[in-house]
């Protein structure tokens, strides 16, 4: 027989058995639950062991900005607000895998969307936090195709167009004038 002194629930188990306590903290401060076990075998009750469960909490998700980068401009490593004496841990995963305790600097050779992800590890309380999602975004850079053009020179103002190779499909027009 299980009994949490403070209120939480009453479990009866029988055999050998793991009993899932349903304990959760969503305060900012250790939650301490008292548990008395009462063994019973064949109508005989057992000395009652008592032991207590201590639920740290876990750290708050870092909080963090997506970025927008043109492609081949220069990347700065990534950045997220956590709790001073936290640390941060980047992924590249949202559920496991393996973490770096240095901030990446996404790279911006080539267009598309990554994401990082992020969390906090409280050191004292061997915590940590649910993971952020950082969207990084690399847009292409415009390229101006190659153009070359004969004109001839004219009394009157001309208008040249050329098409620029950018995802926004770009005019450029040139207005050549006569001096």
């Amino acid at each position: 027989f299980f009994q949490a002194e403070d209120g939480i629930r009453d479990y009866k188990v029988t055999g050998v058995q793991t009993c899932a306590l349903p304990i959760f903290n969503t305060t900012t401060v250790p939650v301490v639950a008292t548990i008395r076990v009462t063994p019973v075998l064949n109508g005989c009750s057992g000395e009652v062991r008592v032991f207590t469960i201590t639920v740290k909490p876990l750290p708050v998700t870092p909080t963090i900005s997506n970025i927008s980068y043109c492609q081949f401009d220069a990347a700065t490593p990534l950045e997220a607000q956590t709790v001073n004496g936290n640390d941060v841990r980047w992924y590249d995963l949202s559920n496991g895998g393996s973490f770096s305790l240095i901030a990446p600097t996404p790279s911006t050779s080539l267009s598309g969307t990554k994401i990082f992800y992020v969390s906090q590890f409280n050191p004292t309380t061997g915590c940590e936090s649910p993971r952020a999602a950082i969207e990084v975004r690399v847009k292409p850079k415009p390229v101006v195709q190659n153009i070359s053009k004969e004109v001839c020179n004219k009394e009157r103002s001309e208008e040249h167009t050329s098409e620029l190779q950018s995802p926004c499909n770009l005019v450029c027009r040139l207005l050549l004038e006569k001096k």
